[in-house]
C-alpha cells in the first residue's frame, strides 16, 4: 500500500489525539516517521540521533538527570524536518520532507539551483542540496538532504563590516536568482540562513544550538571576520523558474512570511503582478527592520532600503541596480566605520560606552593582525 500526503497527515493527527504529550520518554507524533525510517536512512548513509534508534533506552533512566539536560531527551516538534549525520564524513545535515502534491517543483528547482552550472557560480547563495531520497512506500515524498544551517544572525553580528558582508552576499544571491529568472516569492528573514560550521570548531547541537553536540558546555565560536560564513537563501516551495527571454511574468499574489507587501493589499490581492519587485521589497524590508529596530549605526543603507520598499513596485530598483548602488555605498565607508561595533538602538549609555571602548581595541587589533574589515564569503 502506498501512503499519500493525506494518509500521512491523518496518521499524524491520530497520533496527536492518541498520546498524552509532555513525557520525553515518549516518541512524539512529529517523530514517528523518523523513528520508523531510521534503519532505511542509515542504509542510505545518514544516521539519526540515538533517540530514534530501535530499542532506545533513555539515558536519564535511573539517574537524577533531567531529560532536557540529556542529548536524547530533546524532542523534535517539527514533523517535516530532522537533523542527521552523514556517515561517510560525519557532516551534520538536515532532512526536509517535501510532498510533491503540495510543492510539485520545490525538490527539482532546489536541486537544479545547487547543481552545475548554477552551483559553480560563487554568487549563487541557494542552499546546497547534498542528496535527494525518494521514500519507499510513500507516494511522491522526497527527502532533501542539506547542510545544517543557523539563522543568519545567530550568533549576532558584532561589527558594521560583518553586517556589510551579510548584505553583500544576500544581494548577490538575489541578483543571481533574478538573472536566472527565478522569483523566490518568500525571501524574508526566516528564509535566510548561515553555514557557520567553520565558526564552531567543536560543533553545536542541532536543537540547542548554543551548546556543544553532547550538551555538556556552551558552544564556543569564532567571529565572522575570523571564520567567514556563507549565507544561503532557503525554501523554494513558492518559487517559480521562468524561461529566459520571455515577457515579464504576472502571478497572483501569494502571502509569505512578510505580510506587509503594499501591492498585496486591497484589490491588489486578486491582481496578477510581476513577482520580481516583490522579492526586492522582501529583502529591503528585512534590512530596513534591522536598521529601525536593531542597530543605530547602519543608517548608510536607509536610502537604498527606502527605495527597495517603495509603495509602487514598478519604481523599485532591480537587484542589478541594488548591487551596484550598495557597492558604491560600501566604498564610501571608512575602514574605521566598518570595524566599528554595531550599536543596538536600545542599549544604555554605559553599555554603549563599554562597547565603544572594546570596539576601539578590536579595530587596532584587527588592523595589526591584518584581519579584513568585511568578512569575505566562506569557502
Amino acid at each position: 500500500m502506498t501512503i499519500t500526503q493525506d494518509d500521512y497527515s491523518r496518521q499524524l493527527e491520530e497520533f496527536k489525539q492518541a498520546r498524552t504529550l509532555g513525557d520525553a520518554t515518549t516518541i512524539y507524533p512529529t517523530e514517528q516517521f523518523w523513528k520508523k525510517h531510521q534503519p532505511w536512512l542509515a542504509s542510505k548513509g545518514y544516521m539519526l540521533r540515538p533517540r530514534y534508534h530501535a530499542g532506545w533506552v533513555p539515558s536519564w533512566t535511573e539517574t537524577n538527570r533531567r531529560p532536557d539536560a540529556c542529548e536524547d531527551g530533546l524532542i523534535n516538534f517539527v514533523s517535516y524536518l530532522l537533523d542527521a549525520t552523514r556517515i561517510s564524513d560525519q557532516l551534520p545535515v538536515i532532512l526536509k520532507m517535501i510532498w510533491r502534491a503540495s510543492h510539485p517543483k520545490e525538490a527539482d528547482l532546489t536541486l537544479r539551483l545547487s547543481s552545475p552550472p548554477f552551483g559553480l557560480d560563487p554568487q549563487n547563495h541557494c542552499v546546497p542540496v547534498l542528496d535527494v531520497l525518494r521514500v519507499p512506500g510513500y507516494e511522491e515524498l522526497d527527502l532533501l538532504v542539506m547542510p545544517l544551517l543557523r539563522s543568519f544572525d545567530d550568533p549576532p553580528m558584532k561589527t558594521v563590516g560583518e553586517f556589510v558582508g551579510f548584505a553583500v552576499q544576500i544581494f548577490e544571491g538575489m541578483r543571481f536568482l533574478h538573472r536566472h529568472r527565478v522569483a523566490h516569492r518568500d525571501c524574508t528573514g526566516q528564509n535566510i540562513m548561515m553555514d557557520a560550521n567553520d565558526m564552531y570548531p567543536q560543533g553545536f547541537h542541532p536543537i540547542k544550538m548554543n551548546l556543544t553536540p553532547d550538551l555538556k558546555r556552551r558552544a564556543k565560536y569564532h567571529s565572522r571576520v575570523q571564520c567567514p560564513p556563507t549565507y544561503y537563501i532557503i525554501d523554494y516551495g513558492l518559487s517559480i523558474h521562468y524561461d529566459q527571454g520571455g515577457e515579464n511574468p504576472k502571478e497572483l499574489p501569494i502571502t509569505g512570511g512578510d505580510k506587509t507587501v503594499p501591492e498585496f493589499r486591497g484589490g491588489g490581492y486578486n491582481t496578477p503582478l510581476d513577482p520580481f519587485p516583490t522579492d526586492v521589497y522582501y529583502i529591503g524590508n528585512m534590512l530596513r527592520k534591522l536598521l529601525k529596530v536593531r542597530w543605530a549605526n547602519i543608517d548608510f543603507i536607509s536610502e537604498l532600503t527606502n527605495d527597495m520598499t517603495l509603495q509602487d513596485p514598478t519604481k523599485r530598483p532591480t537587484m542589478d541596480v541594488v548591487v551596484d548602488r550598495f557597492e558604491k555605498i560600501v566604498q564610501s565607508q571608512s575602514d574605521g566605520k566598518l570595524r566599528s561595533p554595531l550599536v543596538p538602538r536600545h542599549d544604555f549609555f554605559l553599555t554603549k560606552f563599554i562597547k565603544y571602548g572594546l570596539g576601539t581595541v578590536n579595530k587596532l587589533l584587527g588592523r595589526i593582525n591584518g584581519v579584513p574589515s568585511i568578512p569575505p564569503q566562506g569557502v
